[in-house]
This record gives structure tokens, C-alpha cells and sequence, in this order.
């Protein structure tokens, strides 16, 4: 007796029907501009609000033709779109260790207005901690597929491209310390963007070269997206985002195999920057900790000290400008009241001791969770495993850059930190999905086929399928 075997499924489902997790063809792993057009109208309302939200709020372009300027276009956008996260039946669903440690700092950062030097310093402040609350959980609700993963990815290297095309022809031109808008309007702070920005296309790039069908439109989207990352980071005058994106380079290309290519490819670009930096900033570098910026800096970093001595409770979210000019202002020395220069110091000082260590903990997490996608899809060549592990990559590198950058900048409450947390929580998930959610199988080294643990439990849990009549029921 032949049991019928079920009906195929279609090799390719719309998108809004698939589930999350599913690997499936993605939408657009060609890198076009008409795939990534077709894959957004696609999909939900929920992911074209987020890459509104993200429009509004880093490239500002309320802020560059007025006649547009006339409500709140970010905060409507990222409502609407928390809204629509929270009603979505295709969110992501579950939490997980990352998820968990950001919601504990959210209530750490929530006790510390209360209990403040300042409270109504605060309380000012209290939209920048909501907005990025909603973008965390947008992101995380949303990117709940590596189809969506890619799209938003795309978008978040358009959106820099603005920046970064421009920061790259002001540098070629001889023009040194291009700046942006709202987040970004510090050069420094661009440098430090541009820094994510750069890992993140590069290596979401590396890993759909096979799927770029003309080589040389894959070398022009390499010169357009990290390319010119690359040049604004050069003439950004910010040693601090130049470091940061040296060693993340580095520890990118010192790792077999092919080391010894990879070394003469690092000494190529080592020497390529030697001769693209201009010589003031090479100067700045040679005077690093002697020239009157190093030394407020210097100044800034023993007056955090003991703020965070003097106060192991923490001073509150957003004062460390009421307190500095209480008890740490000397007109004689500065001018003006600034920040501290250092988003750790702003840790400790603001949120106390558990504040500051738990911003540490969230950051070597996000490092250990995208290392984790990445080994936990290494062996999967199937496109969705291949972009999850690639943005995975470019995300930890990017974190990285950020964390040296960040030593010197005091971006501790800017969205690069919460969106990168965002989707490497959103990344793992899917990851996660990817493994447990298709029964396929791997090649071992003596030429067996094995399938996961995931596929094994499935098929062990599935009902034995009997032939013929059942010998409990009497004939």
C-alpha cells in the first residue's frame, strides 16, 4: 500500500507569507536597486516605516529644505511604526540574553532620573530615551527574517551614503572635517558612522559577490558604499574614529587563510592611507597627548574619575553638565562647559557603578552573540545563512570601531549603539530560526551526510506512519 506523499510545496512564496526564520530566495541578494525596490513593497508596513524612521532621523532632510519642516516627521514615523510592530503577526517573537540585559538598563537609566543630581535635566531629556527604546523595539520586532534583514541593511547603507559621497568628495577636494546632520553634526561623530557603515556594506558585500551577476557592478557598489566610507573616515580629522577603524581592519584581514595575501593586502592599504592622509592630520597623531585637545581631553577624563567616586550611585541620566558646572567648573581652565569626552565615563558617572558595568556586560554580549551567528551558520551555504553570517560579521566589526572611537566621544545615548544592539539581537534570532527551522544536511569530512540536531528531534516527534490495517482494531 503506497502512502501519497504530500503536495510540493512552491519553491517561492510571496514574501509577506513567509514565516519567520524560513530561508527562502531573498528578495534582493542581486544588490539592485529594482530588487530592493520590489522586496520593500513587499513586504510590511512595518519595515517601510522603519526605513522612514531612519530617512528622518539621520539624514534629516527636514532640516535641509524647509518647506517639509512643518511637523515631527521622526517621531510620527517611529510611532507609526511601533504601532505596527506591535500589531504585525510576522514579529519576532521570543527574547533572548541581549534582549534581556537592555531592558535592565532601561530600568536602570528610568531609577536614575528619579533619584538625580538634577531631576528636571532629566526629565528634559526623556524623548532621546524613548525614541531609542521604540527603535530598539522595531528593529528587533521587525528584522525577523534574513529577507528583512537584507532590506533594512540596504537601506541603512543608502541612507549613509548621503554622508558619506559627500565626506568623500569634500576629502578629494582637499577639504578636511565634513560634518552632517542632527546625530551627526560633529565631524567626529560622522567619522564614527561612518565607520559602521563601511564593515556593515563591506561585508554584506563579500558574502553576495556569487550573486551579483556582473563583476564590474560589484566593484562599483564596493567603490560607492565602503569606498567611500572609507574616504570620509580618512578626512574626517577625528584620530579617534581613524583608530577604531584601523584596528577593526586589521584583526578583519590578520586571520587565516591566506595570511600571507592578506598581510601584503593590509600593507597596501597601510601605505595608500600614508598617502592619502594629509599631512595636519598625520601631525595631530604625532602630538597625540601633547597638543592643547589631547590635554582638555586629559583634563575631562580626571574630572570624570572622581564624579564616579564621588558619586558610585551615579548622578543621574543627562547631568553631567548640571553637576560638572556645580562642583568641576573652573572658568580659568575652560571656557565652556563640556562633555566628558568619553562614553564610558559617561557610564559610570551618570548611572553609578551598575549603570556603567552593565553597559560593558551589553557590549561584550552583542560581541559574543555575533560571533555565535556567525559559527552557528558557518557551515550553511543557503543565501539567507550566507547574509545573516555576513551582516553578523560586519556588525561586530562595526562594534568594535565604535568601542575604540567611542573611548574618546561621549555617544553613549546615540542610536549607533542601540541599533547595532537592535539587530545583533535581531540577527541571532534569526539564526536561530534558520538552524532549528530547516531539516537539511551537512557533509561530514568522510563524505557522510548528517543531519542536525533540530532535523532529529523533528523527525523523532512525528507520529510512526503504519502500513496497512491497524492490528489493534479487530477485523
Amino acid at each position: 500500500m503506497e502512502v501519497a506523499s504530500p503536495a510540493a510545496e512552491p519553491a517561492h512564496r510571496p514574501l509577506r507569507r513567509q514565516r519567520a526564520g524560513k530561508p527562502a530566495e531573498l528578495a534582493a541578494k542581486d544588490l539592485t536597486l529594482r530588487s530592493f525596490w520590489n522586496g520593500l513593497k513587499a513586504e510590511s508596513i512595518g519595515l517601510i516605516l522603519l526605513c522612514v524612521y531612519m530617512t528622518f532621523e539621520y539624514v534629516r532632510p527636514q532640516q535641509m529644505y524647509s518647506f517639509i519642516d512643518v511637523l515631527p516627521w521622526g517621531l510620527i514615523s517611529i510611532v507609526l511604526c511601533t504601532i505596527s510592530a506591535a500589531v504585525s503577526q510576522g514579529r519576532s517573537h521570543g527574547l533572548n540574553f541581549l534582549d534581556v540585559l537592555c531592558g535592565i538598563f532601561l530600568i536602570v537609566l528610568a531609577l536614575s532620573m528619579v533619584t538625580a543630581y538634577d531631576p528636571a535635566a532629566a526629565i528634559a531629556s526623556w524623548l532621546t530615551v524613548a525614541s531609542t527604546v521604540m527603535l530598539f523595539f522595531c528593529v528587533r520586532s521587525i528584522l525577523s527574517t534574513a529577507n528583512r534583514i537584507l532590506i533594512f541593511t540596504i537601506c541603512f547603507a543608502i541612507i549613509n551614503l548621503k554622508f558619506s559621497q559627500y565626506s568623500a568628495r569634500a576629502f578629494l577636494s582637499g577639504r578636511y572635517g565634513s560634518k552632517g546632520a542632527g546625530w551627526f553634526s560633529n565631524s567626529g561623530e560622522l567619522a564614527m558612522q561612518m565607520g559602521v557603515a563601511f564593515f556593515l556594506s563591506l561585508c554584506v558585500l563579500l558574502a553576495l559577490r556569487p550573486y551579483v551577476a556582473q563583476r564590474w557592478r560589484w566593484w562599483l557598489l564596493m567603490a560607492l558604499f565602503p569606498g567611500t566610507a572609507l574616504l570620509a573616515v580618512l578626512g574626517s580629522a577625528s584620530r579617534a574614529s581613524q583608530l577604531g577603524l584601523a584596528v577593526a581592519a586589521t584583526l578583519m584581514l590578520i586571520k587565516p587563510p591566506q595570511l600571507l595575501r592578506k598581510i601584503v593586502s593590509l600593507s597596501v592599504l597601510v601605505a595608500l592611507v600614508a598617502v592619502l592622509l594629509p599631512e595636519s592630520q598625520k601631525e595631530r597623531f604625532r602630538s597625540a597627548g601633547e597638543d592643547d585637545t589631547s590635554k582638555s581631553r586629559l583634563a575631562y577624563f580626571e574630572i570624570g574619575k572622581t564624579i564616579v567616586r564621588d558619586n558610585p550611585q551615579g548622578i543621574g541620566y543627562a547631568n553631567w553638565r548640571s553637576y560638572y558646572s556645580t562642583y568641576h567648573w573652573d572658568t580659568s581652565v575652560f571656557s565652556r562647559i563640556e562633555v566628558s569626552h568619553n562614553s564610558y565615563i559617561d557610564a559610570f558617572a551618570e548611572l553609578g557603578y551598575h549603570g556603567g558595568g552593565l553597559f560593558v556586560i551589553l557590549l561584550l554580549a552583542s560581541f559574543g552573540m555575533n560571533l555565535k551567528t556567525q559559527l552557528r551558520l558557518k557551515r550553511r551555504e543557503d543565501v539567507s545563512s550566507i547574509v545573516t553570517r555576513g551582516v553578523a560579521r560586519g556588525l561586530n566589526l562595526g562594534l568594535l570601531s565604535t568601542c575604540i572611537a567611542a573611548y574618546f566621544m561621549s555617544v553613549l545615548y546615540y542610536p549607533v549603539f542601540w541599533l547595532g544592539f537592535a539587530m545583533t539581537s535581531a540577527a541571532y534570532q534569526v539564526s536561530r530560526s534558520l538552524v532549528q527551522g530547516q531539516a537539511d544536511f551537512r557533509v561530514r569530512k568522510d563524505g557522510r551526510s548528517v543531519a542536525p540536531r533540530s532535523a532529529l528531534r523533528a523527525v523523532s516527534a512525528r507520529p510512526v506512519q503504519r502500513f496497512g490495517p491497524d492490528p489493534r482494531i479487530a477485523s
